[in-house]
């Protein structure tokens, strides 16, 4: 990887609630309370303002002192505390800028995206010619989480955000020079894996290989990242469960249809053990027949076979027949699964597909391999304070430097 500091715009620190959830997992409820406060920033990523709105907005809150640009290149670490099943981990890990161009083979992706969501991010990116959010990075760097804690040692947070999962961060902005080469030293050359944002960094090379100029290809050929070591131990990885509207398939059909590969066994409750479940208002434990799925494979194992293709392949492709534009339209994402039951439990949905999390090493070997997941195979938490510094491109005279 090739990384470098950069000069943020980071909100007036005399403000207070202006981060969110990245807005494609913030619950609509939420999104609404947030809306609210005149300054948080999911005022900024509401697609269904004109473009000339929301490019204002964000002009005006640079303008009126809301958001502030560093005076010098800077790199931000964040070190996040939080519970997981009731033990306390610390992870750390490092805002910068990453050359997504020049060595992009350094930069694996796990997962396909979804053509819909490209066009998304790439609307939202180029309308206020910025970079809301960092793309999200795991590096196979072993020395970076002990390089970044020796460099925050001793030093007093910038900023501390609780956010109201109950994860707290810790906001140290990086100005020495030296310890900036450190860490540019330190992921020089190391590959890492796109964790969250590939929608994203599609979105980037898109706009990279549209620019008008110069100015403009600099710009997007650098992403504003946030990168962390595959070996921290708080590294952790959720499944995103499925919300399917199907008023074509009873999932009794389903069921009978997968058969053959799944050996299905209902629960009146939801254990969350490691198994796919669909739910229909019952809870409908799909366990894989491994010789059966080995044979419809012709495979001598099942390396690459992950849950998310499972379901992919045996679900919506082979028993729905579902082309990519029908799944787009018929399936909707969570990683909250008491939203993907309530969505069926309202009848909002004709079921739910409610996902397994990750085993982390089980994750690396299948990114090792070189496989390339579904769409939406995964969910890495605790994310990162969404959007608290941004990158933007426009100049404007009387504000930016």
């Amino acid at each position: 990887m090739i990384v470098k500091p950069f000069k943020p715009f980071l909100y007036n620190k005399s403000l207070e609630n202006v981060v969110s959830p990245p807005f494609d997992t913030i619950p609509e409820d939420q999104e609404k309370a947030l809306l609210k406060i005149p300054y948080n920033v999911s005022h900024l990523s509401r697609l269904t303002w004109s473009d000339e709105s929301s490019y204002n907005l964000l002009k005006r809150w640079i303008s009126d002192g809301v958001l502030v640009r560093t005076d010098e290149p800077v790199m931000i670490v964040v070190s996040q505390y939080f519970k997981h099943n009731s033990e306390t981990f610390q992870r750390l890990g490092v805002i910068c800028l990453t050359d997504i161009i020049s060595e992009e083979n350094t930069i694996k992706p796990h997962e396909d995206t979804i053509e819909a969501y490209v066009i998304q991010r790439r609307q939202l990116m180029e309308t206020l010619k910025s970079q809301l959010e960092p793309v999200f990075l795991i590096s196979f760097e072993n020395q970076l989480e002990k390089t970044l804690n020796r460099l925050i040692s001793g030093k007093l947070p910038d900023k501390i955000i609780e956010e109201s999962t109950g994860v707290k961060n810790y906001i140290y902005i990086i100005k020495e020079e030296q310890s900036l080469l450190k860490i540019q030293d330190i992921l020089r050359g190391k590959n890492s894996v796109i964790a969250d944002g590939h929608h994203r960094i599609r979105a980037s090379k898109d706009l990279f290989g549209s620019a008008n100029n110069q100015t403009e290809r600099d710009f997007w050929r650098y992403s504003l990242t946030y990168i962390t070591s595959v070996y921290e131990r708080a590294i952790k990885i959720g499944g995103i469960h499925r919300i399917v509207k199907d008023n074509k398939h009873t999932t009794a059909s389903i069921l009978q249809n997968i058969s053959d590969v799944f050996r299905v066994e209902t629960m009146n409750n939801y254990h969350s053990d490691g198994e796919i479940v669909l739910y229909d208002g019952r809870f409908n434990t799909l366990i894989p027949i491994k010789e059966n799925i080995r044979k419809e494979f012709l495979e001598g194992n099942l390396k690459g076979l992950s849950s998310p293709f499972l379901v992919d392949y045996f679900v919506f492709r082979r028993t729905l027949n579902l082309s990519q534009e029908a799944k787009d339209s018929l399936i909707e994402y969570t990683n909250d699964v008491a939203t993907a039951i309530n969505s069926v439990d309202r009848k909002n949905a004709s079921y739910a597909i409610l996902m397994p999390g990750w085993d982390k090493e089980e994750f690396m070997n299948e990114v090792l391999a070189g496989e390339i997941m579904p769409p939406k195979s995964t969910y890495f938490y605790p994310k990162i304070p969404f959007r608290y510094c941004h990158r933007i491109s426009f100049v404007s005279p009387a504000t930016v430097a």
